[in-house]
């Protein structure tokens, strides 16, 4: 499983030669940086991670689930805008405004 899941992570990884074929559509990005989410554990060595004291935890700015810089596009690609939004990771697409306004950037990218 994880020789197929870097498989794949690879296939996302930029390729100019596809971008100036025109191949990659526009894209935008829909986030929440509002909400505490664990970015890390503090563990004492790997004794701690064998005794799972996964009490102290590292908190950061995001969506409750994912951290607000995971939540962007990969190295590369053009983001034609970011929308950050105040609803959870569970409700980010019940953000009608937010979602809205990541639609229209890309029908203007498009030229629709």
């Amino acid at each position: 499983m994880l020789s197929e899941t870097l498989k794949f992570k690879r296939g996302l990884d930029y390729d100019p030669v596809k971008d100036s074929m025109g191949l990659y559509p526009p894209m935008t990005v829909l986030y929440c940086k509002t909400m505490a989410t664990v970015r890390g554990v503090w563990v004492d060595g790997k004794e701690g991670i064998r005794q799972c004291s996964f009490d102290d935890l590292a908190f950061g700015a995001g969506d409750g689930v994912t951290l607000a810089t995971q939540a962007q596009l990969p190295p590369g690609y053009k983001c034609t805008k970011r929308v950050a939004v105040d609803r959870g990771h569970a409700s980010l697409l019940t953000d009608l405004e937010g979602v809205g306004r990541c639609l229209e950037a890309i029908i203007q990218a498009r030229g629709w």
